[in-house]
């Protein structure tokens, strides 16, 4: 699944409903990119807080959000277009 989640974090992960990447990006968007937040949720689903740090899990989230959400301004870019949540222009 992701460097830094075990095969055993990832069971528990799976019984949070978080049963693939995108649905773990999806819980980071919706903690507001939180990273704190994020790891706690992590932590909490049973993975281990030394290989998080070890692998920089949670500063590969960010980096990987970093190229599709703008955390200024709200606005999300897809295929180099800027729109606004909600497809609005």
């Amino acid at each position: 699944m992701v460097p830094g989640i075990g095969p055993k974090s990832v069971e528990y992960l799976i019984k949070e409903g978080v049963d693939s990447v995108c649905v773990l990006m999806g819980h980071y968007l919706a903690m507001g990119r939180d990273d704190a937040k994020f790891k706690k949720f992590l932590v909490e689903s049973g993975c281990d807080p030394g290989n998080l740090s070890k692998h920089s899990v949670v500063d590969s989230f960010r980096q990987k959000s970093d190229l599709f959400v703008s955390s200024d301004d709200g606005i999300v870019t897809t295929a180099g277009k800027e729109q606004r949540p909600g497809g609005l222009p």
